[in-house]
């Protein structure tokens, strides 16, 4: 990898180059690896409002190309989530410790899983949930952990794919 800006565009060049060649061979493990190295070239000269695009692709599949990476960053998004919604219940219904009331937990955990996979409707069988209806901020967390976990089940679709057809 080039560390001066001015070696990167032909750098990106000839990545693509490879991955033609790679992809002409049916190595398709090298073309997605050259994939890699391309994108991370054009992310050292992309300008601001990519950038994060690029840092956020790498991190959460390594361009596509993990999904064990995926898969650990959904688990920590559900965790995340859960842990606040059960401060959150525990706050609003008065108890001061988890053992007046274990539910909380389970509540708390299926109400984050729901969140995160709502377009397979899971989020209709929560509705008994009042949260919603007493902060928006609180509604705004959820929206945003459900357009996370969106991006990140299709990363992990991608991850999947890209490893089976590497096989």
């Amino acid at each position: 990898m080039p560390s001066h800006l001015e070696d990167l565009d032909i750098h990106i060049n000839a990545y693509q180059r490879l991955q033609l060649i790679a992809r002409g061979l049916g190595k398709v493990d090298d073309e997605h690896r050259f994939f890699r190295k391309e994108l991370d070239c054009k992310r050292k000269l992309a300008a601001w409002p990519a950038k994060p695009f690029y840092w956020g692709y790498k991190l959460a599949s390594d361009y596509g190309h993990s999904y064990l990476r995926t898969l650990g960053r959904i688990f920590g998004l559900w965790l995340i989530w859960a842990v606040g919604y059960k401060e959150v219940f525990l706050h609003k219904n008065g108890y001061g410790l988890l053992r007046d009331k274990p539910q909380i937990l389970w509540e708390a955990a299926g109400l984050s899983f729901a969140n995160i996979f709502a377009f397979f409707g899971f989020d209709r069988r929560l509705s008994n949930f009042k949260i919603y209806e007493e902060s928006h901020l609180i509604m705004a967390l959820a929206e945003l952990e459900t357009i996370l976990g969106f991006i990140l089940v299709l990363l992990l679709g991608l991850g999947m794919r890209n490893r089976v057809r590497l096989k």
